[in-house]
């Protein structure tokens, strides 16, 4: 939930202290990342984005220093501009800059629709991370985000999913949360939520949101593999990873584990799939062992053999199995290939 609209709002209160700071450069040295180094002259501090497309997200970084090589100069325009200003656009996730002679939109969509976009006082875009030449020289108008209310939604809809895309903007992690505190199941439809319940859980999520709007330490909890930030606690989930004072370690430390984890997986997932095969023929190899031991198998055949080499039959034919006399004078019944005389 590094993205989600509350966590974007504390973002926004976290970069608003450092109004005032002057652009030094702005910077690539990760893949699919910008790097806006600000200054007073006293302190320096690294607004970071991470555009990915699975693990987008905007934190300011400390202690962090440019790698001499493997980084490469953008928005060179921005550089020696001073921060005026930091809001988030028409409640959507969308973080606009605000600087004296331009701004920029940190878009976090995910995916392909995540953009850091450069614009004049005007509004017309002189740069862009992704889709430069399209953008460059048009007018920037942030996307509309469209919400609507509970009510508004097909009877049909569960209500974790109405109430998680609903004008409340809470995602389906919060959503969930509160339909558990009010004991109602996530995936009941929405016609069969009373119009009692519809006004439960409006109001719990008003409360919620000024909880999450209120917070001052910030969660994150395992979440299988990979680590789910959280501005509250979460009734679901009980196994905390860490908690922090500022929500910019918090958002660098969930990006940075489900990053890893991203990569990571793969490549995992490819060795068990190698590891399982070789798991399976072994299995197969080893399963005929399991009633008799292999020196008990090595001595029947072999036994087999010499019974078979002593026929006066061995250069005939027998069909699928022959009985013959064992030396203490048994019957002893072996099995044969019916196109091949006994001796072969």
């Amino acid at each position: 939930m590094i993205r989600n609209i509350y966590t974007l709002e504390h973002v926004v209160k976290e970069l608003k202290k450092y109004i005032g700071f002057e652009v030094l450069q702005v910077f690539s040295q990760e893949k699919d990342s910008v790097t806006l180094e600000l200054s007073n002259g006293e302190e320096d501090k690294h607004l970071h984005f991470a555009a990915d497309g699975k693990n987008d997200a905007l934190f300011l970084r400390n202690n962090f220093a440019r790698s001499k090589s493997n980084s490469s100069d953008l928005f060179p325009m921005l550089s020696g501009e001073v921060l005026q200003n930091a809001s988030i656009i028409d409640n959507n996730r969308i973080v606009k800059l605000d600087f004296i002679n331009s701004s920029a939109f940190v878009v976090l969509f995910g995916g392909i629709k995540s953009n850091f976009i450069a614009v004049s006082k005007k509004g017309k875009v002189f740069d862009a991370f992704r889709n430069r030449q399209d953008l460059q020289g048009t007018i920037y108008v942030p996307e509309e985000n469209k919400v609507r209310g509970l009510e508004e939604f097909d009877d049909d809809t569960e209500i974790i999913r109405a109430l998680g895309s609903a004008e409340y903007m809470l995602g389906s992690f919060y959503a969930r949360d509160i339909l558990s505190k009010l004991n109602i199941n996530p995936k009941t439809k929405k016609s069969d939520i009373s119009i009692s319940e519809l006004n439960q859980i409006s109001k719990t999520s008003e409360e919620y949101i000024h909880r999450l709007k209120s917070a001052d330490v910030f969660y994150i909890f395992k979440n299988g593999e990979k680590a789910l930030f959280s501005l509250i606690k979460l009734s679901a989930f009980d196994e905390l990873i860490g908690q922090f004072d500022s929500i910019s370690d918090a958002i660098r430390r969930t990006a940075s584990h489900n990053f890893k984890i991203s990569q990571f997986l793969p490549l995992y997932k490819q060795l068990e799939s190698r590891l399982e095969k070789k798991r399976r023929k072994l299995t197969n190899t080893t399963k005929s062992f399991d009633e008799e031991s292999y020196i008990e198998r090595i001595a029947k055949y072999k036994y087999y053999g010499d019974l078979l080499a002593a026929s006066p039959q061995a250069n005939e034919t027998h069909g699928d199995s022959i009985i013959l006399t064992g030396w203490e004078g048994e019957d002893v019944s072996i099995p044969l290939d019916d196109k091949k005389s006994i001796i072969k």
